[in-house]
């Protein structure tokens, strides 16, 4: 009965497809992958995104790959910047929602999917994303150097344009059907497209 249960739940659970995109950071895309691996959401796809590393990437990410039968990785054959790699991992995707982590970024919140993929649920079925709050750490230090909380603006798309507030792509969780509708990343953009 139990069996019976957890296929129902996997099967009527939102798949969430993670692209971590990758260059040159063999040291620290594991640590990346780990914090979407201890995520507590349970249907999740990590899709690594190597942007013609020339350092060990190419290898860490294959380990990752044969060791984790949730990972999938893509290698592009020349650098091509970050949003080709989003674009090219959501491409990839087959989430009902996705999500981009860099490579130097990790999910400290083991909840972080699953409160975001609830506020989708049960929340305005034309919700394009959702955003969390988050840390900044400082790098030599090992602490948080600030903590960022989102605000509930009455008119979202004013506050971004005249607050210029980004969201770090870290911290939203987007529909993928939303990310469809506007073609995803500029690839004319080479820092910021998140």
């Amino acid at each position: 009965m139990m069996a019976d249960a957890e296929t129902k739940r996997s099967d009527t659970t939102p798949l969430v497809s993670v692209v971590i995109t990758t260059y040159n950071r063999a040291d620290i895309v594991p640590r990346a992958v780990r914090s979407v691996q201890n995520q507590e959401y349970d249907r999740i796809e990590i899709i690594l995104v190597d942007d013609a590393s020339t350092d060990a990437t190419r290898e860490v990410c294959t380990e990752l790959e044969s060791a984790h039968d949730e990972v999938t990785y893509l290698r592009n054959e020349q650098n091509q910047g970050v949003a080709y790699g989003i674009n090219r991992g959501f491409d990839y995707a087959s989430g009902e929602y996705l999500a981009h982590l860099g490579d130097d970024d990790e999910w400290t919140n083991e909840l972080k999917l699953q409160k975001q993929v609830d506020t989708f649920e049960h929340g305005d079925s034309q919700l394009g994303f959702v955003t969390s709050g988050f840390f900044v750490y400082s790098e030599s230090k090992n602490k948080i150097k600030r903590t960022v909380r989102p605000s509930r603006p009455n008119n979202l798309e004013r506050y971004i344009l005249k607050q210029n507030k980004i969201f770090p792509s870290s911290a939203v969780l987007i529909r993928a059907q939303a990310v469809d509708a506007v073609g995803g990343c500029d690839e004319n953009i080479p820092r910021g497209v998140d």
